[in-house]
């Protein structure tokens, strides 16, 4: 007896957390649930705060000549960021934390988008009258394993 032939159209496809989660597909080992791995959104943050400060040397090299209020203004924002060795101390650490803070929100907002995907399959019938019993559970596990590749690695 299959319970689920009038919703079996809303399974569209295995929800495969190997193939979406953007850690794994990118060859890192992925957080389980939504857990981030901090390796990963650490790289990003270090390479996105080397590419900050390149972009703040590349402006103040090209308006280290111009006095009009606009390259005074870019060659400030400059300044704050690189005026002397204590400066460099404590903007650094504050860009790369802020970098790695974004990444891990984004990653994690990404994983739990996906996450949720896995929450709006259907996994027992809409019928109000529906009741678990041994007679229906393998009914219900089958549903289980047509919407997720590996039903463990969803919440």
């Amino acid at each position: 007896m299959d319970l689920f032939d009038d919703d079996s159209s809303q399974v569209s496809r295995q929800l495969s957390w190997k193939r979406k989660d953007i850690e794994q597909r990118l060859g890192f080992n992925g957080g389980r649930y939504t857990r981030v791995n901090m390796k990963f959104t650490g790289l990003l943050a270090v390479l996105s705060s080397v590419a900050f400060y390149a972009i703040l040397y590349v402006i103040s090299r090209l308006l280290s000549g111009n006095d009009s209020n606009v390259a005074r203004i870019f060659i400030h924002i400059v300044q704050m960021f690189t005026r002397s060795v204590p400066t460099l101390c404590i903007s650094c650490p504050i860009v790369l934390l802020g970098f790695w803070t974004l990444y891990i929100l984004a990653v994690k907002k990404r994983k739990i988008r996906f996450q949720a995907q896995a929450l709006d399959r259907p996994i027992i019938p809409n019928d109000q009258q529906f009741i678990l019993t041994p007679a229906t559970a393998e009914d219900v596990m089958g549903m289980i394993l047509k919407n997720a590749d590996n039903p463990k690695d969803f919440l």
